[in-house]
């Protein structure tokens, strides 16, 4: 019996599914559609590519770039050294390739995206509402997202042979954009410079 009921229940379940007003519209319009157009070729070809043009033209949010390019090397006067004291320091070795890893790995790493969500409220501009709901961070995401989410927004190009450092930043209004590329440069030259000044102490305690 109790069978039975379920399947009066699921019966009249459909029974108001198909008297629904709007699932009625849908199957009249489905009906009008061409075959071509209910074919499984339009349902996985056809129709996505419909509503990505759709979304790319008509509402997914603008970004705009701003790129810069960073040159990492040792002062000129290093060159100048005695070259006896260059190899015990060190300083005579090339460093600017792994310089720049090094700057690289600074832009993407955590510390920088912390100076920016404080100098230029980073965060909140992802996540502004006016963003289209696809292109924007969300809020309910974790921060490892939203480290993933900066760091596909920040391209880094190096150029192995002359070492030079490309930072492509976007942003969804052109100010916004800008600003976060010169943040980036001059904090990343920051880190450098420091981390140079710091290595250069230590070489120069081992020196003497």
């Amino acid at each position: 019996e109790k069978v039975k009921v379920d399947v009066k229940k699921k019966g009249k379940v459909i029974e108001l599914m198909l008297r629904n007003p709007i699932l009625n519209k849908i199957n009249q319009y489905r009906d009008h559609l061409p075959s071509w157009l209910k074919s499984n070729f339009a349902v996985f070809v056809t129709w996505p590519l419909i509503f990505f043009t759709f979304y790319m033209i008509i509402w997914a949010s603008p970004r705009y770039e701003s790129q810069s390019k960073l040159i990492v090397r040792q002062p000129d006067n290093m060159a100048t050294m005695d070259a006896s004291m260059a190899i015990l320091s060190g300083l005579g070795m090339p460093t600017s390739s792994a310089d720049t890893q090094l700057a690289k790995a600074y832009i993407y790493s955590n510390d920088m995206i912390l100076y920016l969500e404080q100098e230029i409220d980073l965060k909140e501009h992802y996540s502004d509402l006016s963003n289209d709901f696809f292109s924007r961070f969300q809020s309910w995401q974790s921060r490892d997202d939203f480290i993933d989410y900066y760091q596909d927004k920040v391209i880094i190009e190096i150029d192995d042979i002359s070492s030079v450092l490309t930072v492509k930043a976007q942003g969804y209004n052109r100010k916004f954009a800008k600003l976060l590329n010169d943040k980036i440069i001059e904090h990343a030259e920051w880190y450098i410079n420091n981390v140079g000044h710091e290595i250069a102490q230590e070489q120069l305690k081992f020196i003497q």
